[in-house]
């Protein structure tokens, strides 16, 4: 990606996600606040005993409006920091409290594998994927001048040939083989003798032609090989024509091509798979894996907990403040409900 097209995508960010970057720098300062918060509230303990009564009221006066703004905006924050930590932490189970993610992990794990394997990587989604993207036609395209190369040279020919012969003749030699093929010679001899006008004498004289039959078709066997070798040039002209015949009808071969994906995917549990790695993360990678993610979402819960804590604040210092929220929420919706798409 260049750095204008970057540009580009950052300006075409909802305005949402620009202000959480802007009102996320208030992490910090709610969160050392709070720790000064609590010095000064111990201070002003301790202050009681050290100061004079007026020297005492000057500061108080100072201190009491600050404390009302900093006081909710403090709570807010902290509560809502606190709530997250509660999410993940403790992660071993105890008598008191355990985090609700650990605490539900067996149910979280199924129910994302579930959703995954639904929702996001289903055979269903990749076929319909595969045919809008034109990831087919394009791989088709690149593969079809490798292809034609490859089968039209005639070492590969060659090899194959040799391959199905050696193929064939191993198969046949095999005595597990000759032994499927004697049953089914035998069942084939069952069914036939068993039909026409002369099925009474086949039946009566089976015990004599049926062994004479099978050792027949079974000397046979061994010339099998050669009797095949007669059509493989023919195989050899199919094999040269196969370039020819991909490049006609590529949209088939297409679709042939889905099929197999499709059908590979079906064949796997992709739930259990994703389950089975879920499982194996331990605590601290799903917290990790969820933080990381959302991390800029998290921030913004906590420091949205001090923005709101300090508008409220604000109000109950300077009363005539809540008409003013009041007003800026009412004209911030009525904005939502014209612009909303």
């Amino acid at each position: 990606m260049g750095k204008k097209e970057y540009l580009h995508k950052q300006d075409k960010r909802a305005l949402s996600l620009k202000l959480v970057s802007l009102l996320n720098y208030l992490n910090y300062p709610f969160f050392y606040l709070g720790f000064l918060f609590l010095l000064w509230l111990a201070a002003e303990y301790f202050l009681k005993f050290l100061l004079p009564p007026g020297d005492l009221e000057r500061i108080t006066a100072f201190s009491q409006p600050m404390a009302a703004v900093l006081t909710p905006a403090i709570v807010g924050y902290w509560t809502n920091r606190l709530a997250i930590k509660m999410l993940f932490h403790p992660r071993r189970r105890n008598a008191v409290w355990q985090g609700l993610i650990p605490a539900r992990r067996s149910d979280l794990v199924s129910q994302i594998a579930a959703a995954v394997s639904e929702y996001l990587i289903s055979p269903e989604i990749i076929q319909k994927y595969l045919r809008e993207s034109g990831f087919l036609p394009e791989f088709l395209n690149r593969l079809y001048p490798e292809a034609r190369e490859i089968l039209s040279g005639e070492q590969l020919a060659s090899e194959v040939k040799a391959i199905l012969s050696q193929e064939i003749k191993r198969m046949l030699e095999d005595p597990a083989t000759k032994e499927r093929l004697s049953a089914y010679f035998k069942e084939r001899i069952t069914e036939w003798s068993g039909v026409g006008p002369g099925e009474k004498l086949l039946r009566w004289t089976r015990s004599i032609w049926e062994p004479v039959v099978i050792n027949a078709l079974k000397r046979e066997l061994p010339e099998l090989p050669t009797l095949l070798e007669r059509f493989l040039p023919y195989f050899e002209e199919a094999l040269a024509r196969l370039p020819e015949y991909l490049g006609k009808n590529r949209e088939r071969v297409g679709e042939v091509f889905t099929g197999f994906i499709i059908t590979g995917l079906r064949s796997l549990n992709l739930e259990a798979i994703i389950r089975k790695q879920l499982e194996e993360m331990d605590e601290a990678d799903i917290e990790q894996l969820i933080t990381k993610t959302a991390l800029t979402e998290l921030v913004f819960i906590q420091t949205s907990g001090g923005i709101f804590g300090t508008l409220v604040g604000l109000a109950t210092i300077f009363p005539f403040l809540f008409f003013v929220f009041a007003g800026a929420g009412l004209v911030l919706f009525l904005i939502y409900r014209l612009t909303v798409e």
